[in-house]
């Protein structure tokens, strides 16, 4: 039955499974060790702005949400150039092999070497530096938080009625934080898991069948379905007494002896073959 087929199909194929684990190892190995090996190791420094907007001629609503806009336009404008400028102009953190890249890959690394983000539903600019020596990363952020707060006037335009203050000093990470390779493990043999399993969904079936053994005569579930009982009984052996009879057609005893027991073994050559094959024709 179909049912049974598809059944034996599924057994056969997870004797195979140990291939998903397989994949899944290599494939986190293999990332780990290439990001270990070609990636360097970096640390995070972390520190937070708080953004206030003065709300003598609005409501506080309306001042805390100009104080959020006010920290997501600062949190762009870290990334520019301009920025940049004012930074390296502050000569506490070594930027020269940066300013010694061009403009476009300058401008890429920056954006690497700091990150911004604004903490939802409030006005809290949070700043991650990142650098290979922890104590440049911590400096880093520092200065890029004083560049805010000394100059945050030209950016955001809001004069006096804005105060930006640091809330969070700078937070050293003792570990690398980049590359993650933690996450990058378990992506990886995510990864290698989804493609073991591909594999063996998409391997061939053995079209092998069992061999079955039934009153001493071996088969298989192959041979059984092409079986064709009047073939067999077609190319059923002649014994050797139909073969070469031994009489004499002149002998007349003989001759009608040798008739009958010709007879009798067709028959029971015939009942033998029925047994074993029986008729499927029959009702």
């Amino acid at each position: 039955m179909p049912t049974i087929h598809f059944q034996d199909t599924i057994k056969e194929q997870l004797k195979y499974a140990w291939i998903i684990p397989v994949f899944a190892f290599i494939f986190a190995l293999v990332t780990v060790v290439l990001l270990a090996t070609l990636k360097t190791a970096e640390y995070s420094s972390t520190i937070q702005v708080l953004v206030v907007q003065k709300y003598t001629l609005t409501d506080s609503y309306t001042a805390s949400k100009s104080a959020e806009k006010i920290s997501s336009n600062l949190a762009e404008v870290v990334g520019t150039s301009t920025f940049l400028d004012a930074v390296y102009a502050e000569n506490t953190v070594d930027l020269n092999e940066l300013y010694s890249l061009e403009e476009a890959e300058k401008r890429k690394k920056w954006k690497k070497m700091v990150e911004t983000t604004v903490v939802p539903r409030t006005s809290i600019l949070k700043i991650t530096a990142f650098d290979e020596n922890p104590a440049i990363a911590e400096e880093l952020a520092n200065t890029v938080a004083n560049v805010i707060i000394m100059n945050g006037s030209e950016y955001h335009g809001a004069a006096d009625t804005v105060t930006l203050k640091v809330v969070d000093s700078a937070l050293t990470s003792s570990y690398p934080i980049r590359p993650n390779l933690l996450m990058n493990g378990l992506a990886a043999a995510a990864l290698g898991a989804a493609f073991g399993l591909l594999i063996v969904l998409l391997r061939k079936p053995s079209k092998k069948g069992k061999k079955v053994k039934k009153k001493g005569i071996e088969s298989s579930e192959s041979d059984d379905r092409d079986f064709d009982p009047r073939a067999s009984i077609d190319e059923a052996p002649v014994p050797k007494e139909v073969q070469d009879p031994e009489y004499s057609v002149l002998d007349v005893t003989n001759y009608h002896l040798s008739v009958q027991q010709q007879n009798s073994v067709v028959s029971a050559s015939f009942e033998r073959d029925m047994v074993v094959h029986p008729d499927p024709f029959r009702q």
